[in-house]
């Protein structure tokens, strides 16, 4: 980690300024990112001979992992306890030392033309830009603008291109609807753009088309007509361009069926009508195929529930406070800090927009950052889910059980009243009798 000024940029570096080519020599040698080089934080041009998996960041340094297990640290030499109060690990058999402070990215992010000139990580090396020239040569099967991006989806990844023309991949596939971000897991096997995407009544739905021809609905589910048939189904419209709440449902044999997926009503209805023989009835049975995607949105209210927590408390501000629990006083502070009170007005601090997205490898819904998915500079996307995990933070668990807490403590007390207001009942009848 280090600020450095030059006269003469070709004999500067993070590594050996006189002659910055042999830093390709260096063994387990790390740099932090957010260096400062004339002012600048390095990137591939003036830093040429340092490749970006030599760049370590602030959540990287507070990591025990990252010393032992890339500078080869031992544990023997190091007190690695420190980390626990953001500093540097210590040498060990040294007394008086007070410790370096573990940097903080948006500290040392440098501003330029009222933009962070953050590095060009992996996503940018020559592999994944040729990666993504590969998937540009396809047409894109949809291409959205949110948020000063533009998102392009392709059968097989979503292409996001920033205002400054840096570009990302992302396995997940992002739609856009009235405004609002839908992200819909990668692995699912569905038929890309054959979605009905959409939000009402407080209420979020996500159906999609599977590749074995039948409708799945992810969230909330839609209103089908009665005695809907759902198989066979070779398309769907989706609704992405559209306010009204109608799709036309094509079948392989050639029917369609056109309803209003908000109330079920059958708009229009073409059907094929064609002699089947016994033989064809049966062998159409024995050929049915079980679901082809597992869905159990038990946890969906839960993940929504996570998001009310993640508004009132970010993860990075719960990892701070988790940092600084020592000064934060009284339990009750603490206490207070990590849950907010209930029902109050979100502060104007927090930003953060979230959205949950379904996971057909733990069939569970997870919930992601808009600002982290959106980011180009990031190559892989953890989710929140990831990161409490990750951190161990148990503000969320604590939360979650508290309101629980509440709601089987309201309920209690409701039923308390009720029997007490059936007892004066009771008194009172037998009193009049």
């Amino acid at each position: 980690e280090a600020e450095l000024e030059s006269e003469d940029p070709n004999n500067v570096s993070l590594g050996i300024g006189g002659r910055p080519d042999q830093n390709v020599h260096f063994k387990d040698n790390y740099y932090y990112q957010y260096s400062k080089i004339n002012g600048e934080n390095p990137t591939p041009q003036n830093e040429i001979f340092i490749t970006q998996d030599q760049y370590l960041k602030e959540a990287d340094l507070k990591e025990k992992s990252t010393y032992i297990n890339k500078l080869k640290w031992s544990e023997n030499k190091f007190d690695f306890s420190s980390l626990e109060r953001n500093k540097y690990p210590l040498l060990k058999n040294y007394s008086d030392q007070e410790g370096i402070d573990i940097p903080k990215d948006s500290e040392h992010m440098v501003e330029k033309n009222g933009k962070v000139e953050t590095m060009i990580n992996e996503q940018n090396t020559e592999s994944n830009t040729q990666e993504i020239s590969e998937i540009e040569k396809e047409l894109p099967y949809e291409v959205f603008s949110y948020a000063e991006n533009e998102i392009a989806l392709y059968e097989n990844a979503t292409i996001i291109t920033a205002e400054n023309g840096t570009k990302a991949k992302r396995e997940e596939q992002i739609y856009v609807k009235d405004g609002k971000l839908y992200v819909l897991d990668g692995n699912l096997p569905m038929k890309v753009d054959q979605v009905i995407l959409d939000s009402y009544n407080g209420k979020e739905y996500e159906t999609i088309l599977g590749t074995d021809g039948k409708l799945y609905d992810l969230k909330e589910p839609l209103h089908y007509p009665q005695n809907f048939v759902n198989e066979n189904i070779k398309s769907i419209t989706n609704n992405l361009h559209t306010e009204y709440k109608i799709t036309t449902v094509t079948y392989q044999d050639g029917s369609t069926l056109k309803f209003n997926y908000q109330t079920g009503k059958v708009i229009e209805e073409n059907k094929i009508e064609k002699e089947e023989s016994i033989w064809e009835y049966i062998r159409k049975q024995l050929s049915k195929k079980q679901e082809l995607i597992d869905i159990d949105t038990a946890n969906y209210e839960e993940s929504n529930e996570l998001i009310r927590k993640l508004e009132e408390l970010p993860v990075e501000e719960a990892i701070e406070q988790e940092n600084n629990r020592e000064s934060q006083g009284s339990v009750e502070e603490i206490f207070d800090n990590i849950i907010g009170i209930e029902n109050q007005e979100l502060s104007s601090k927090y930003k953060d927009h979230y959205l949950t997205s379904y996971d057909s490898k733990t069939q569970k819904f997870v919930v992601y950052k808009e600002e982290d998915l959106l980011n180009v500079n990031n190559k892989l996307v953890e989710t929140e889910n990831e990161k409490i995990e990750k951190n161990n933070l148990t503000q969320y668990a604590i939360a979650n059980k508290v309101n629980s807490d509440n709601r089987y403590g309201i309920i209690w007390i409701i039923g308390i009243i009720i029997a007490i207001l059936i007892g004066l009942a009771i008194l009172n009848r037998r009193k009049n009798k």
